[in-house]
């Protein structure tokens, strides 16, 4: 029963979609890539359907195939009045037009062809007209779609309403550093719809890069409560928690993260780090070793888990675990330094001087303190 009244609602608000595919077929009014309903181009789609079910009434020789062209229309528009616009944040697409226009194309041509005025000077004329305004008006708005910028400017100007056109032209300001306009633009487009979630946590995410992690912080548990399937968020939200020292309210996070994507690796590896300073090593080995297995090539993971390892004394394991950290990355001295520690305490102490050598080479300043004594 939810579902069928959410059909019916999506239905009822998405009635005057049909009037205005119409209007703006004949009267290309307020065009843009992100439409909100209007009521001057549903006064004129109505004008315009009055008009088609007059002449289909008084046209008896042509009434069927009018008729035919105009339920056309209806019937393809119709699959998009039950969509509901709560997931996508505008009213419906121009483009959905395509279809439900070609009934319009043909209602015409069945008009003109009955009353035989396509060969008239001036109805070729008007129709001459017409082609010229409309391919000035395609050349002058086509330049909304030269840039992601100009596209969202103009959908902005001509859709005050959507959120979801201030939430994008945002992303696209930030990447520009236009940071104080991005966070305006998220602002307006959160006071336009309170329970669009994503917006909180783009919000949160710029400030959270720019230092407001407080802010971020309750940016992160605004959106979470719109959106709880939403694994990264709980991510960000736990590295907030571990920088501010809430080691227990970062590892509930990084759990509600794993709970809504397993896959995710870092989650997994925050976990382990957790463990680890803990002291509860074999459980810090039972995540880094679940993030490697999501993610192969998942550096930090080896290292970590290396490094736990040598704590347990297990220097064979966390030989193995540097080994296939070096395939990842050649140029790391901490890896060298730390991998010679465990050979050296695996009684390999040519090995350890080697990878001591290496990580001298590479910049590690501790590394000359031990080749001084351990390698003569």
């Amino acid at each position: 029963m939810q579902d069928i009244k959410m059909l019916y609602d999506n239905f009822i608000y998405n009635l005057p979609l049909i009037p205005e595919l119409i209007g703006k077929f004949f009267i290309p009014y307020n065009l843009t890539g992100i439409p909100g309903y209007s009521l001057l181009n549903s006064i004129i789609g109505v004008v315009i359907l009055a008009v088609m079910i007059t002449l289909i009434v008084l046209n008896k020789k042509e009434r069927n195939i009018l008729l035919f062209a105009f339920l056309w229309i209806i019937i393809t528009v119709l699959p998009g009045m039950f969509a509901s616009r709560g997931a996508t944040n505008f009213d419906y697409l121009e483009c959905r037009a395509y279809l439900p226009m070609i009934g319009v194309v043909f209602f015409i041509y069945t008009l003109m062809n009955n009353h035989n005025v396509t060969n008239n000077y001036y109805v070729k004329l008007i129709f001459s007209f017409v082609i010229v305004i409309y391919s000035v008006l395609n050349i002058l708005l086509s330049s909304s779609y030269s840039s992601p910028i100009n596209f969202y400017n103009n959908a902005v100007e001509k859709n005050q309403n959507s959120a979801i056109a201030f939430n994008n032209r945002s992303l696209i300001l930030q990447g520009q550093g236009k940071i104080r306009e991005a966070i305006s633009d998220f602002e307006m487009a959160i006071k336009i719809d309170p329970g669009f979630a994503e917006v909180y946590f783009n919000l949160g995410s710029l400030l959270d890069r720019t230092g407001n992690s407080s802010q971020a912080l309750l940016l992160y548990n605004a959106g979470l409560k719109i959106k709880k399937d939403a694994p990264k968020v709980y991510f960000m939200r736990a590295n907030i928690k571990l920088k501010s020292g809430d080691r227990s309210g970062a590892e509930e996070d990084y759990k509600l993260a794993l709970k809504y994507d397993s896959t995710e690796s870092r989650a997994l590896f925050a976990i382990g780090n957790i463990y680890f300073q803990k002291g509860n090593l074999p459980e810090a080995i039972k995540y880094f070793g679940v993030a490697i297995k999501n993610n192969p090539k998942y550096f930090q993971a080896y290292f970590n888990r290396a490094v736990t390892y040598a704590h347990l004394r297990n220097f064979d394991k966390a030989i193995k675990d540097y080994n296939s950290a070096e395939k990842l990355d050649t140029n790391n001295n901490s890896l060298y330094y730390f991998r010679a520690n465990a050979k050296l305490m695996n009684s390999d102490t040519m090995g350890a001087c080697l990878d001591w050598y290496r990580a001298a080479q590479l910049g590690n300043r501790e590394a000359p303190v031990l080749i001084s004594q351990f390698c003569r």
